[in-house]
């Protein structure tokens, strides 16, 4: 029976350690339901005067997002449209791109200085251009922000586990969009693309994907993606595709290898600059250029994390002169009067994309369309659109939805009531109905970032004490209770908490709740190493002497060495360094062990001379001391074949991309 205790308590205690981490993954690894329902298509045609007031949308109730037909630009000026995405593009690198600053310097005012001629002659001699900076949201990993740009959705932070291993996205987003509305999409650049949108959605006779993950090399895919963009501009070919998709990494993969600050990121910007030039110079009158980045980097040129370097990507719209019939009504325009760029999220870029291509919102994008870049007119429906697509996702999705938004909600429905009552256009009552929703999507993206975002700082101390108790009542059971007799049945009862606590949250359902579980639990625990302490100090353990029963100080160093070590883990330069690292603490705990150990059997050896009952044994004890000797002996001779062997391993030692200072030994066939 009391074996049968032993190996109970030690199950129970190790399923509270398994507890504990669950709790922690509940609160580290965010995950977020995905609905696969798709936007209808729009059926609405936009009344750009306006004058009347007579767009009256309608807007669904928020508790229950009954299904509606979208409204949206059924008559867009532009008909083709080129994005450039320029991996890692970080907002300032822009600046050290002469032909994209030029452009952005002038912003509005070329087309204020060549309204009157281009609408005389029918001739496009100007750009307007719009720059925003960019922020994306963590984690900063090139899929999840292709995820995020293209679905208006806020990936968490599990699905970083999956960078290398993309899965297709089954929400709505704007590449499904095109598609349903026949246009057909051409794509050049990073095949991480393919891997999340299916093929069969690029209509387009031209789709070229290249591997991505080779981050020494910062030429290969840029060469060829520029290479099939000056093509794909000839008139011969322009004919079979109505979106353009080219994704450049060079970028990105000169900051994982160089850093933001090396002569060759230089010369990569250059190179980008050059194939915009190029685009702005043979793209047509009704196409848009949208350039911008996926993500930062870091004075290293890693990203992934949500430091300002890493969040802060650029955003640039670049259009040539508009058609004669809509060069007075452009449908967008820039604040060139203001020094510092408007700031904007990655996740907005899709409904205001949605709304300039003339294509139905996202149904899942929470994002708002960018504020002060549609002209008013516009805007106004747009705004009222998104937000009652916003409360039609929100009613479906369910779990986000509380009172701040219902009221928050009910405002933009009075709002959109005052401004459909006046009889003509009334900027006082526009501004407030702009007003009101933007408050409605910031709420609602607040409270997507709390959700999906950022990490329950309650469950990740919750797991990490349920760890830390399970760990130390297990420690102290293996070394006081394991050879005692009889155990105590109160050891028994209070280390099957956990196991009670679980039941009881499945006979009891949410009533109970993760929480109960982890009260339930820490409860256990905490008695359990109370009572296992009171144990061991009113009875006599049955091994013979003491020493055996404590950890000796060789123990302790290898248990501290390997804490540090864990805990190191959650430091950025640790992760960076790590290779270098372990070989290191792996010979100084090898080391550090013998030595002490030899320290330790000296003292015993003193102890066993001294001792009466040695002297008796005689010739036995002789052996052990021998036997110590020996294994001493041997320990040494493992600890020098162990510090050759981790020696001779540098020699085959492989850079890691994060490692912007670094050589290889052996095999690398890469120039430096």
């Amino acid at each position: 029976m009391s074996k049968f205790k032993q190996f109970g308590i030690l199950c129970l205690l190790s399923f509270c350690i398994v507890i504990g981490c669950f709790v922690f993954c509940r609160g580290f690894l965010l995950n977020r339901q995905v609905l696969t329902e798709k936007a209808k298509p729009c059926s609405r045609q936009l009344d750009l005067n306006h004058d009347n007031g007579n767009s009256n949308l309608s807007l669904p109730e928020v508790e229950t997002g009954i299904s509606r037909s979208p409204w949206c630009n059924t008559d867009p000026v532009f008909t083709r449209t080129i994005f450039l995405l320029v991996d890692a593009l970080r907002y300032d690198f822009i600046h050290q791109m002469k032909f994209l600053s030029s452009i952005n310097e002038r912003g509005d005012k070329e087309i204020s200085q060549n309204v009157i001629e281009n609408t005389l002659h029918h001739v496009n001699t100007g750009t307007s251009s719009c720059a925003f900076k960019f922020i994306a949201d963590p984690p900063t990993t090139t899929m999840q922000r292709l995820k995020a740009l293209m679905s208006g959705t806020m990936p968490t932070f599990i699905d970083a586990s999956a960078n290398f291993n993309s899965n297709e996205v089954e929400e709505d987003n704007l590449i499904y969009q095109l598609n349903a509305t026949g246009k057909r999409i051409a794509f050049l650049g990073d095949d991480t693309w393919l891997s999340l949108f299916p093929k069969s959605l690029f209509m387009s006779p031209y789709v070229e994907a290249h591997p991505s993950f080779n981050a020494w090399d910062l030429d290969t895919v840029d060469r060829a993606v520029n290479a099939s963009i000056v093509r794909l501009l000839q008139p011969s070919y322009s004919c079979n595709w109505d979106i353009l998709i080219a994704h450049l990494l060079g970028v990105d993969h000169c900051g994982h290898r160089f850093g933001p600050f090396h002569p060759e990121m230089k010369r990569k910007l250059a190179e980008a600059d050059t194939i915009v030039e190029h685009i702005v110079n043979n793209m047509s009158h009704d196409t848009l250029l949208v350039i911008f980045g996926d993500h930062g980097m870091t004075k290293s040129g890693d990203h992934g994390g949500d430091s300002a370097d890493e969040v802060e990507a650029a955003l640039i719209f670049i259009s040539k002169q508009l058609k004669r019939t809509r060069i007075l009504h452009p449908p967008f325009h820039c604040n060139s009067k203001s020094k510092t760029p408007q700031v904007v999220s990655q996740i907005d870029l899709a409904p205001t994309l949605s709304v300039l291509l003339g294509l139905s919102i996202p149904l899942s994008s929470i994002g708002r369309i960018i504020p002060n870049f549609l002209v008013k007119t516009l805007y106004t429906d747009a705004i009222s659109e998104n937000v009652a697509q916003v409360a039609q996702y929100i009613g479906k999705y369910g779990t986000i939805f509380n009172s701040d938004l219902t009221e928050a909600y009910r405002l933009v429905e009075e709002a959109r009531r005052d401004y459909n009552s006046k009889a003509q256009e009334d900027s006082s009552s526009r501004e407030n109905l702009h007003q009101k929703c933007e408050n409605y999507l910031s709420k609602v993206k607040d409270l997507a970032i709390s959700t999906w975002t950022q990490f329950d700082i309650g469950y990740l101390c919750c797991g990490i004490g349920l760890f830390f108790f399970a760990t130390i009542s297990l420690i102290l059971y293996i070394q006081f209770v394991h050879y005692q007799e009889p155990i105590s049945g109160y050891v028994f009862l209070f280390s099957g908490g956990g196991l009670i606590s679980v039941l009881v949250n499945f006979s009891l359902g949410s009533s109970f709740g993760l929480y109960g579980v982890i009260l339930m639990t820490t409860s256990g625990l905490v008695l359990c190493i109370i009572t296992t302490c009171l144990q061991n100090k009113s009875s006599n353990p049955r091994i013979s002497t003491p020493m055996e029963v404590r950890m000796n100080c060789s123990d302790a160093l290898s248990v501290v060495l390997y804490v540090l070590t864990c805990v190191s883990v959650f430091s950025n330069s640790y992760l960076i360094n790590e290779g270098y690292v372990l070989g290191s603490v792996l010979m100084a705990a090898s080391f550090l062990h013998i030595i002490l150990h030899s320290f330790d059997s000296n003292s015993r050896k003193r102890r066993m001379n001294g001792s009466n009952k040695v002297k008796q044994r005689g010739i036995l004890a002789s052996k052990e001391i021998l036997i110590w000797r020996n294994g001493i002996r041997t320990s040494w001779i493992g600890l020098f074949f162990l510090v050759t062997i981790l020696r001779l391993g540098n020699l085959f030692f492989r850079c890691r991309e994060e490692l912007t200072d670094c050589q290889e030994r052996v095999g690398n066939e890469s120039e430096m």
